[in-house]
C-alpha cells in the first residue's frame, strides 16, 4: 500500500510514444515543480484495429466514440488498473499537454489530509460547473469544494483507490467519452462518486492558454484529428460550423446561468467557471530549447 499522507502521491503522466516533445516538456515542467513524474505509455487510438475499437462503439445507448476517444479511455483505464493492482491510496493523473501552477507541489503534499473522496479535479477548462459554495478544506491558498456536475476534461485529477475501483466497475457501461463519464454524473452511468474540485485550479490544458498552443502546435489536442468528436447520440456528429440554434444558445447562455444560480444558491450551490491561479510563474510554459536542456540535465 502506498500512503500519501505528508508526501506527493505517485504522479502518472499519460503520453503517446510518438509525442516525444510533449514528454520532454512535461518532464521539465513537473520536475521544476519538485515532483517526479511517472510516464505511462498511452494507447494510440490510430493504431487500434476495428475489432479493438468495436467493443467501445457498440450500438444502443453508447455514443460513437472516435479512435482518439477510445485510445484516451483505454489509457486512463490502464492507470486505474495500476492504482488498484499496486494498492496506491491516491494518485495524480495528468495528460501531457498541461501547464501547471506554482502551488502544484504544495497541493499534492496535502492530498492525504483531505476527507475521503473518489476524484479530485485539479484542472479547469474555464467552463461553468456546479459545486457547493461551502469549502471542505483550505490548502495553500486554495479551497476544496464538493463537485456536483457540469465538468469535463481529464487533463488533471487526483484519484483514490476506491475511486479507481468504482470507475473500473462501471467502465463497460460507459456511454460517453471518459471525461464526460467521470465528472458529469447527470450524463454518466457512474453514480455515487465523491467528487471534489480545487478552487482555484492548478493546471489547465495548454490549448486553453492564449499563446502557448500557437507557439507550440504539438500541444493541440490529438483527439479531434482522429475523427470529429462524437455527439451524445449514436451516429450524430457535431457540425463544423455552429447552427442557428447553437448561436442562439450562446447568446442566451449568460441569462440562463444567472437564472440557474438564483435557483440553486438557496441550496448552497453555485455555477461558475473555475478560476485559474496566476500563470505568471516561468514554469507554466517551458520553451522547447529549455525543456530539452532540463530533460537532458537529469
Amino acid at each position: 500500500m502506498t500512503s500519501t499522507a505528508g508526501k506527493v502521491p505517485p504522479t502518472f503522466v499519460i503520453n503517446l510514444a510518438r509525442q516525444v516533445e510533449r514528454k520532454r516538456r512535461m518532464q521539465a515542467i513537473i520536475s521544476t515543480a519538485g515532483v517526479k513524474p511517472v510516464f505511462i505509455e498511452a494507447v494510440d487510438g490510430s493504431k487500434l484495429s476495428s475489432s479493438e475499437l468495436q467493443p467501445w462503439r457498440r450500438s444502443g445507448k453508447r455514443s460513437l466514440l472516435n479512435a482518439g476517444e477510445v485510445g484516451c479511455l483505454l489509457s486512463h483505464i490502464s492507470v486505474w488498473e495500476r492504482i488498484v493492482r499496486d494498492r496506491i491510496d491516491h494518485a495524480v493523473v495528468l495528460e501531457d499537454d498541461l501547464v501547471i501552477a506554482p502551488t502544484f507541489r504544495q497541493i499534492l503534499l496535502r492530498i492525504g489530509d483531505l476527507p475521503e473522496f473518489d476524484l479530485l479535479r485539479i484542472e479547469t477548462d474555464r467552463s461553468p460547473i456546479v459545486f457547493r459554495q461551502k469549502s471542505e478544506m483550505a490548502i495553500a491558498g486554495h479551497h476544496v469544494h464538493k463537485l456536483l456536475r457540469g465538468a469535463t476534461r481529464t487533463g488533471g485529477y487526483v484519484i483514490s483507490r476506491r475511486g479507481a475501483h468504482r470507475l473500473l466497475a462501471s467502465v463497460n457501461d460507459f456511454e460517453q467519452a471518459v471525461d464526460v463519464e467521470m465528472f458529469n454524473p447527470r450524463r454518466s452511468v457512474v453514480d455515487k462518486l465523491d467528487m471534489l474540485q480545487l478552487v482555484p485550479a492548478i493546471c489547465v490544458q495548454a490549448e486553453l492558454v492564449p499563446g502557448i498552443a500557437m507557439q507550440s502546435p504539438y500541444l493541440s489536442s490529438g483527439i479531434e484529428t482522429l475523427g470529429q468528436r462524437a455527439d451524445t447520440r449514436l451516429g450524430k456528429r457535431r457540425p463544423t460550423n455552429p447552427t442557428a440554434m447553437e448561436s442562439f444558445r450562446a447568446i442566451v447562455r449568460p441569462a440562463k446561468r444567472l437564472a440557474v444560480n438564483l435557483l440553486i444558491r438557496p441550496l448552497g450551490q453555485t455555477e461558475r467557471p473555475i478560476p485559474l491561479i496566476d500563470c505568471s510563474a516561468p514554469h507554466w510554459a517551458v520553451p522547447n530549447a529549455s525543456a530539452g536542456r532540463s530533460a537532458g540535465a537529469g
